[in-house]
């Protein structure tokens, strides 16, 4: 990366995504009607060309992980990504239908998985990136979120799409649901021109606190 952010502006942005979370969790637990907490998610800045290993090294099978991506545009432009690791979408879909395994056909049940992935997905990164967007004081708009895997988006983070000083925001938490515990990791990824916004945008939270 040819530029960076301080610790101050790090600090800045952990206090804004520890708010951000505390949202989605509210969201989220209105949506399925269990209680949901959301554990202080850590963030790191990474290059675009770190991300894939970290990927590798914090999620396990990332490969076969289930992903939600959502690209997000405005004065920091990028794509979220929504993590679980493989088998996750089990634990997620039984808050929606507890006895889905005895009552629906084995499609049913993949086509009911990808659904409460989006959606959860949906309300998790809408909550994050939008919170995010709102306590910066900076407008975005949405383009509509997709179900992939970790070996697509690998894939793709070797197409060429991203630019070598492209960059990182990953966001580290765990999600637990009453009785059932998932990891699930968050990760922005954004376009290199977006760093000055950003840092702009974290000056001005910081000077208001």
């Amino acid at each position: 990366m040819t530029d960076t952010l301080s610790e101050l502006e790090l600090d800045s942005l952990q206090e804004i995504m520890n708010m951000a979370f505390g949202q989605a969790a509210a969201d989220l637990a209105e949506v399925v009607d269990v209680f949901v907490q959301l554990n202080a998610p850590r963030v790191e800045l990474l290059s675009i060309s770190q991300l894939e290993q970290h990927l590798i090294s914090t999620i396990p099978n990332y490969e076969t992980s289930r992903v939600v991506e959502q690209h997000y545009r405005g004065e920091s432009e990028g794509v979220a990504l929504l993590v679980f690791p493989h088998g996750a979408e089990h634990q997620l879909v039984s808050l929606f239908q507890p006895e889905h395994d005895e009552l629906l056909e084995s499609d049913t049940i993949l086509e009911l998985e990808r659904e409460v992935l989006m959606e959860i997905g949906n309300i998790l990164i809408g909550a994050c990136i939008g919170r995010l967007f709102d306590l910066l004081k900076r407008g975005v708009t949405y383009l509509p979120p997709r179900s992939t895997s970790g070996h697509a988006f690998t894939d793709l983070v070797h197409s060429g799409d991203f630019a070598e000083d492209d960059f990182a925001i990953t966001i580290q938490t765990c999600f637990n649901f009453e009785d059932r515990e998932v990891s699930g990791h968050l990760f922005l990824v954004n376009r290199q021109h977006s760093l000055l916004a950003l840092r702009s945008a974290l000056k001005e939270f910081w000077g208001g606190l």
